[in-house]
């Protein structure tokens, strides 16, 4: 089959490569069907963009990705193609996770993925592909009856070797084509790449919507397995510095220091950030040194209040008074450091919001 990703236009100056896509398109090639990528964002892309895609590639098949602010467009999207094809359209990400019938309603596509996607979307195309397909015992799938109706299947579980993903498909976005800037934060080199070296987290923060897709479970893929991707991206596309985007790099320290271990001996100088921060109390001073010595410079920290009451609120499991010697030892092992903090909390003040205003200031952190 041909299968096309499209990628919404969030209209944004951070450009970064939809590497989450990427994943799906290297598991349906495995599976020896044709895939394309066009990414809206890259191309700040308009409906007629986006048709001219659809017309010259001839997919059997479109995948939209679909977060929360950018339903609006997704929908629009869908709209526009459904006005000029007959071609079937197929939604994934959180939020279709967490809300798939609404989601799948609204926007109007025939198939949604809840959760991990890699196995779903192989097990739909093969369906497809069949003369007889049949949609009811794909795990994780949610359809369209003939009568309009959505039927969700079982949930699908979770993929417990992450080892047996193929690397995502970076020939479809290649980095050097994407001008990413970290959050809160300048980059040291280009291209930029993100990875993910693990999936998931055990952790019940309420405002977050890892565990939705997660389960709060935490997976981890060897460490073999992350040093030949990131060769990979260094050798064959240039990438000179990455991102690690997991829920938490940091969280087991013995993989985290194995990873560290494997870029000092494979010499892949290159430069990276914890892009998406990770848990205060799990950075030990001699973690930080080798994370140092491995390229490290900047390292994101998911603080979110300076109420220690709002932070109890919202089940973070954190004691602010880590933060200060967390700080103290990135210092001391010359890695830069940024801080997450978010206005708005169930049960916020003005007196809490000027609480963490004044924690972020008084730290001795270099952005927040």
């Amino acid at each position: 089959m041909n299968i096309l990703f499209l990628q919404v236009n969030y209209d944004s100056h951070i450009v970064c490569p939809p590497f989450n896509v990427g994943y799906l398109a290297s598991a349906l090639e495995r599976q020896g069907h044709i895939v394309a990528l066009f990414d809206g964002t890259l191309h700040n892309a308009g409906e007629e963009d986006y048709l001219a895609a659809v017309q010259s590639f001839g997919p059997d098949l479109i995948g939209v990705s679909v977060f929360s602010r950018g339903h609006g467009k997704a929908k629009r999207l869908v709209a526009a193609l459904k006005r000029r094809s007959d071609v079937r359209i197929v939604i994934g990400g959180p939020q279709v996770t967490a809300m798939p019938e609404a989601v799948i309603e609204d926007i109007g596509a025939d198939f949604g993925v809840i959760g991990e996607g890699e196995e779903t979307i192989c097990e739909l195309a093969s369906a497809l592909g069949a003369a007889n397909g049949v949609f009811s015992g794909i795990d994780g799938l949610a359809y369209r009856q003939g009568n309009g109706r959505v039927v969700l299947n079982k949930p699908r579980g979770l993929i417990e070797n992450l080892d047996s993903i193929p690397y995502p498909a970076w020939h479809l976005m290649p980095p050097s084509d994407y001008w990413i800037v970290p959050i809160l934060a300048t980059a040291k080199s280009f291209p930029i790449a993100p990875i993910m070296t693990s999936r998931g987290c055990p952790f019940p923060c309420t405002f977050c919507a890892s565990n939705i897709t997660w389960k709060f479970r935490v997976r981890y893929r060897s460490p073999e397995n992350v040093i030949g991707e990131l060769r990979l991206l260094r050798d064959k596309y240039g990438v000179r510095e990455f991102l690690i985007t997991d829920d938490n790099f940091t969280l087991n320290k013995n993989f985290a220091m194995s990873v560290c271990e494997g870029i000092i001996k494979e010499d892949l100088r290159v430069n990276w950030q914890c892009s998406n921060g990770v848990r205060v109390d799990s950075l030990s001073p001699e973690l930080l040194r080798l994370m140092k010595k491995a390229g490290c410079y900047s390292v994101g920290l998911g603080i979110e209040s300076g109420n220690q009451e709002i932070l109890d609120r919202a089940k973070k499991k954190l004691d602010l008074m880590m933060v200060r010697k967390t700080l103290g030892d990135l210092n001391e092992a010359g890695i830069k450091s940024y801080g997450f903090f978010i206005f708005g909390f169930p049960g916020e003040t003005r007196s809490s919001v000027a609480d963490t205003m004044e924690f972020a200031l008084s730290n001795s952190l270099d952005r927040a």
